[in-house]
């Protein structure tokens, strides 16, 4: 007999676990997550999540966390594993679990001969702090002088905005 998986929301939403704010996610979190948390099954990615990226076919996504609840809104941290790419998302859903925005927030990159890394510290309002950087992949020197630094917020209606007034 095969078990039939319910797909609700709530049935989603029990994947990811709540966290309390501050909270940071690097590059060594996946090592976190992998030991604690098992890839989400195909139907629940297809039904709650919106593919992004190349190789789908191969690509496995990870509950990474649940933002403390806002009245309107959701928010949900998944990491993607795709083929020499590691991608974290911010997903915000509404009560009645409609996808309402999805950004990528931090990731590990390797392209050609570089390694493009990316880490998001999220604050106690909740606002999001990203800096990235790049590396030659045949170094071990990183230099901070070329990190770029962004900085998003969750809005009201769920949509995920790049803030330049910080």
């Amino acid at each position: 007999m095969t078990e039939h998986l319910h797909l609700s929301f709530e049935t989603y939403l029990n994947w990811f676990e709540k966290q309390t704010l501050p909270l940071q996610i690097t590059e060594k979190t996946y090592r976190q997550i992998n030991d604690l948390n098992e890839p989400l099954p195909d139907i629940v990615v297809s039904t709650f999540i919106k593919r992004e990226g190349e190789n789908e076919d191969v690509a496995e996504y990870v509950p990474v966390l649940r933002l403390p609840d806002t009245e309107e809104v959701i928010a949900l941290v998944f990491w993607r594993a795709g083929l020499m790419r590691y991608d974290y998302f911010l997903a915000t859903y509404n009560q009645k679990g409609e996808l309402l925005d999805q950004q990528l927030v931090a990731s590990t990159r390797y392209e050609d001969n570089n390694i493009t890394r990316s880490i998001m510290r999220i604050d106690e309002e909740g606002l999001i702090f990203v800096v990235k950087g790049d590396t030659a992949l045949n170094s071990k020197d990183y230099d901070a002088s070329s990190s770029k630094h962004s900085y998003f917020e969750v809005l009201p209606d769920g949509s995920i905005q790049e803030s330049l007034n910080f």
